[in-house]
């Protein structure tokens, strides 16, 4: 039982480590499809907000730019668009695998990826003729046993030779992102602009490093303070590690900042502030002062 146990441990840890590899953004630039996406359009120089990169400030100005499919602020990454996983699949017309057989199950991973690049590249090039192309590719498949037509235009039943009959559907699927090349720009566009307009409005941004996950709050000079508490290396004398790390994220909670210190560990333990970011906060705690009066 213990060594059943150990071996669900190790497998739930690989999932994890997976998933967080999966969802970091790229620091390889090759990822981001410059070549094929090329640069699009950039801001103006913006003056207000605040951004974090990582453990590090970033100075003013900002000037919002976007490479293939990354979003930058002053040439640093800090989004990108994600392609679904089945772009590029319905670029050319797939021929039938020689080793789907009418042993082959529907199950089969070679016949499901099989049909999954052939309806995308019907759904692309065939929209008018989209159910009946789709029913063709099934009466072509050795593996088929039979096709019956239902009520429902969009539903077929099929049956394989291995397995029983059940409903399949043949319309368009369902929320799908749409990967031809206008589409997917316009998406870094938006993307693009949704950073230029946070930074205009003044919002304090925290990226991870590369890019990835992200805290927004509206600017304020009492949060905004709490950062520079986190020049303190020896907060509470306690050493590297967990200890410090939730020693300085307690401390700045106490100021009205919450940064979770497994999004922000870099920066809870590594800040790097420039002279700038000092005087931005002041000069915000006058013009605050200044409104309430």
């Amino acid at each position: 039982m213990n060594s059943y146990k150990k071996l669900l441990n190790v497998i739930f840890i690989g999932i994890v480590c997976n998933f967080h590899c999966l969802m970091a953004a790229p620091n390889n630039m090759s990822d981001l499809k410059i070549e094929t996406f090329g640069s699009h359009l950039e801001s103006e120089e913006i003056n207000d907000g605040f951004l974090f990169i990582g453990n590090e400030y970033i100075d003013a100005p900002y000037k919002v730019t976007s490479k293939g499919l990354g979003i930058f602020v002053n040439d640093r990454l800090v989004d990108r668009i994600h392609l679904p996983s089945y772009y590029g699949l319905e670029d050319a017309d797939p021929i039938m695998p020689t080793n789907i057989t009418e042993n082959t199950s529907r199950y089969d991973s070679v016949y499901k990826k099989y049909i999954l690049q052939k309806f995308n590249y019907i759904e692309r090039h065939y929209p008018n003729q989209n159910i009946e192309k789709k029913i063709e590719v099934y009466q072509s498949l050795p593996n088929i046993k039979s096709i019956e037509m239902t009520d429902d235009p969009n539903t077929i039943i099929v049956q394989t030779y291995k397995e029983k009959a059940i409903n399949t559907c043949v319309g368009i699927f369902g929320r799908r992102v749409k990967t031809d090349f206008n589409s997917i720009t316009q998406r870094v566009e938006d993307k693009r602009q949704q950073y230029e307009r946070r930074l205009k409005r003044g919002s304090v941004t925290f990226v991870k490093q590369y890019g990835g996950m992200r805290r927004i709050f509206a600017k304020d000079s009492k949060k905004l303070s709490a950062i520079l508490k986190l020049r303190n290396k020896n907060i509470a004398n306690l050493p590297h590690g967990k200890q410090r790390l939730q020693a300085q994220a307690d401390e700045i909670t106490t100021q009205g900042l919450n940064l979770s210190p497994d999004m922000h560990e870099n920066l809870l333990t590594n800040f790097v502030a420039s002279p700038q970011l000092e005087e931005r906060i002041q000069n915000l705690m006058i013009e605050e002062e200044s409104n309430n009066n």
